[in-house]
């Protein structure tokens, strides 16, 4: 079974980041973003939060990006497709998304790439040239590794954040966190 998840990291208060995503600490912790909602500090003054099994909408990304600014990376393993994004002020800055149903070498990149993009990018794509088996796909790692490169953080990597368990468990709050107004 592979991975199917959204995480989003915004350069805000974690209080005011959890009430613009709808979402609350249950007072439990987890060493691995297992539950359907999970958070965390990331060292740069990043909160970050992992939707397990869900995608987020733009609506929810200009909401968080209001409060600060915001990286947001979905994968989806099953159908080799991921997606990195920055958003500010409520506007998407720029979005690179890899569809492996497209095609084994589809990567679009729109809007204004961080310069961390090219080198990601370009370091990918040779381990693609050297390894054409069709069962091998690294363009999935280039949206990855650039909001990786952003924010220190990678769902499939260890995380080392406060004590043996970083993650804290969330909980939508009384508003539901998928009807932002």
């Amino acid at each position: 079974m592979g991975y199917s998840l959204s995480w989003v990291a915004v350069k805000a208060d974690p209080k005011a980041v959890y009430a613009a995503l709808n979402v609350q600490p249950t007072g439990e912790r987890e060493e691995i973003p297992e539950s359907a909602f999970c958070g965390a500090q990331l060292s740069g003054g990043w909160t970050l939060i992992v939707f397990n099994r869900k995608e987020l909408r733009d609506k929810q990304l200009a909401t968080a990006s209001r409060i600060g600014e915001t990286i947001h990376c979905f994968v989806e393993e099953h159908v080799m497709v991921t997606v990195a994004s920055r958003w500010r002020d409520g506007k998407q800055i720029w979005r690179v998304t890899h569809d492996g149903q497209k095609s084994a070498d589809h990567l679009s990149a729109d809007g204004q790439v961080p310069p961390d993009f090219a080198p990601i990018r370009d370091k990918y794509l040779a381990k693609q040239t050297a390894e054409p088996e069709e069962d091998v796909d690294h363009i999935f790692d280039i949206p990855v590794e650039l909001a990786r490169a952003l924010t220190g953080f990678r769902h499939d990597q260890e995380f080392s954040g406060v004590g043996e368990k970083p993650f804290d468990v969330l909980e939508p709050s009384k508003k539901k966190w998928w009807s932002l107004s």
